[in-house]
């Protein structure tokens, strides 16, 4: 979990089959208390992850609150790039 002014984001690594980082975010004014935050995002997180697991399905149907960054082992700055993006998203 990360947290910025705006958004509370969940981050989920996914290692089989397509590799891939997946977020939700939460605006900050959605949650009464930064105590609350953790539990509040981990509990909506939780209803999320049995969709997940119909991966295709899920990422047609998307929430508006969710993105995917892709990972790029080939490169040689893979990692950089995954990084780069992945801050541009972080508001």
């Amino acid at each position: 979990m990360l947290e910025t002014k705006e958004y509370v984001y969940a981050i989920l690594e996914c290692y089989d089959k397509s590799l891939a980082t997946y977020v939700w975010y939460y605006s900050r004014s959605s949650i009464d208390s930064r105590e609350q935050s953790l539990l509040k995002v981990y509990e909506l997180i939780k209803e999320e992850l049995p969709k997940v697991a119909k991966r295709v399905v899920y990422l047609q149907n998307k929430p508006d609150n969710f993105f995917k960054i892709e990972h790029n082992n080939t490169a040689d700055n893979g990692f950089d790039l995954w990084k780069e993006e992945l801050k541009a998203k972080l508001v």
